[in-house]
């Protein structure tokens, strides 16, 4: 009975050191970001999702994904930022697969775009106004895609 009571304290004490190992190890690749994305529209278009600090926001830097296709309605990716802090998601969906934030001579945006928080009508968002903060365990964010009017 001591050997098998010892025994299966060896295993909780490895158990433990093990998850200790694997939420250092989680800590140390990043935290995780859960992005909700609402009305999107399906196509074989590329939808690019950027997560930025204050100093990378509307740079090539951040973390983020690529959807190589969408589907109709609301999807969910998680991303990964570097660290606890203050971040900004920002949305665009190439709709015509150009590799640009493609807009008519008359300066009227033709690709799907979103951002986080308080989206601003006829202006461009700035960090304070799409900044969220992210907890060290993580958290989820709900953007609401815009697209022009077909």
């Amino acid at each position: 009975m001591f050997v098998q009571a010892k025994t299966l304290l060896g295993a909780l004490a490895a158990l433990s050191i093990s998850t200790l190992a694997s939420t250092v190890a989680h800590a140390a690749e990043g935290v995780p970001l859960t992005v909700t994305l609402n009305n999107v529209q399906a196509t074989d278009m590329p939808l690019y999702i950027s997560v930025q600090t204050k100093a990378d926001y509307r740079s090539m830097k951040g973390s983020g994904a690529v959807l190589k296709t969408t589907e109709t309605g609301t999807m969910i990716e998680t991303v990964t930022v570097p660290e606890p802090g203050d971040y900004a998601i920002s949305i665009w969906h190439d709709l015509d697969n150009d590799g640009r934030f493609s807009m008519n001579e008359r300066y009227e945006i033709e690709d799907g775009w979103a951002t986080s928080g308080d989206v601003p009508t006829g202006a461009t968002p700035t960090f304070d106004q799409a900044k969220i903060s992210v907890p060290a365990m993580g958290t989820g964010a709900s953007v609401t895609m815009i697209y022009p009017e077909s």
